[in-house]
């Protein structure tokens, strides 16, 4: 079997997310959502094992390492993301974490 893995982002809503585009859904299922609750949003989704094994390693783990998947979001060698991932969610991953969002890295497999 092998390892998907995806990195995902749980942190305060804002209107300023809708704005930027920067969650899951299209912002109208946002409307009722108070400013301050807690939303998780999924990037940077691995369909491979390398790419799984890849990602964490952009984070200086390895992918198996439970006790690391709290992700430190200042420890991303974001030229190696960039080399891998599409842009756009690099960006995402980017301007979430000066929102504050905190990062999970979420291994399948």
């Amino acid at each position: 079997m092998g390892l998907d893995a995806e990195l995902i982002a749980i942190g305060p809503f804002s209107r300023k997310l809708d704005d930027l585009q920067l969650l899951d859904y299209a912002t109208h299922y946002y409307d009722k959502v108070a400013p301050g609750a807690p939303i998780i949003t999924r990037l940077l989704q691995c369909n491979t094992s390398d790419q799984s094994r890849y990602l964490a390693g952009c984070f200086g783990f390895d992918a198996l390492d439970f006790s690391r998947h709290h992700v430190d979001p200042m420890a991303a060698d974001i030229d190696r993301l960039r080399r891998e991932f599409d842009e756009y969610e690099v960006d995402r991953f980017l301007k979430l974490r000066e929102l504050g969002f905190q990062f999970y890295y979420v291994p399948n497999g």
